[in-house]
């Protein structure tokens, strides 16, 4: 346990040296608080730079608050995403390449802490961001829409952020056996997007998959209810998060030389 908090404490140093503990929260509040500012001011923008004939009148529906959660999720499970695995995609991959793992490995380090101390900074600064995210889009939320039930909001992201974990999980699974950063970016943002769109064109077949999860946190965010398998498909995914982890250290372990 002592290595273990030695390489996570590490890690945090890594991201404070490369600043990564401020611009990977920065771009998710960002996003966060664009959604409800962009819809809320929705007509103004088209009036402004729309270049349409002087005189036009918009008058476009706003939403009810709980359904701009939803929309911000839509955003950091395309946007976001693609910011965390480029934040971490060097984490085991960039180390492998560089032969840099092979100096820690020679200390007395195991190559299962070496892994999950990673992957320990990686969710928790992923978790963090997050919930930055959230905080700014419920704030603006809040103040342009109306109040937000707080339980619905802790549910439905507490739902997201296993959905994050799990992604996060299959980039340390992919980066432990290739070298390339790329290679483990793409896999990974590939294999998530299969994942998310199987679900949705499958849902009776895939009803535990992964890929519910975004659409039962969606549901929580909008009536604090989730849809049906929803129990099933949070166990699968915590499964499978921890099996893609203790894969990783096995594959890294067998490939550390390579």
């Amino acid at each position: 346990m002592k290595q273990f908090w030695v390489m996570y404490k590490k890690e945090w140093l890594e991201a404070f040296r490369n600043w990564k503990i401020l611009w990977v929260p920065i771009v998710f509040m960002i996003l966060g608080a664009s959604q409800p500012l962009t819809v809320y001011y929705m007509d103004t923008i088209l009036q402004t730079v729309g270049g349409l004939p002087e005189g036009t009148v918009f008058d476009i529906p706003l939403p009810e608050a709980e359904e701009i959660l939803p929309a911000v999720q839509s955003q950091f499970n395309q946007i976001g995403l693609l910011i965390l695995v480029l934040a971490f995609m060097g984490s085991t991959a960039g180390e492998r390449q560089h032969g840099t793992h092979l100096m820690i490995l020679s200390k007395p380090v195991s190559e299962a802490n070496f892994i999950l101390s990673k992957a320990a900074q990686a969710y928790s600064l992923s978790f963090m961001a997050y919930a930055g995210g959230i905080a700014a889009a419920v704030y603006y939320t809040v103040i342009l829409f109306g109040s937000l039930e707080p339980v619905h909001v802790l549910k439905g992201a507490s739902i997201y952020a296993v959905w994050l974990a799990f992604v996060i999980s299959l980039l340390f699974f992919f980066s432990s056996f290739i070298k390339g950063y790329g290679g483990a970016a793409f896999l990974t943002l590939i294999t998530a997007l299969l994942v998310s769109l199987s679900a949705s064109f499958l849902p009776e077949r895939l009803i535990y998959s992964p890929g519910t999860l975004s659409a039962q946190s969606s549901s929580l965010y909008l009536t604090g209810s989730s849809s049906a398998g929803f129990l099933g498909a949070l166990f699968f995914t915590l499964f499978l998060t921890a099996g893609l982890l203790t894969a990783a250290c096995i594959l890294f372990k067998k490939k550390k030389l390579a």
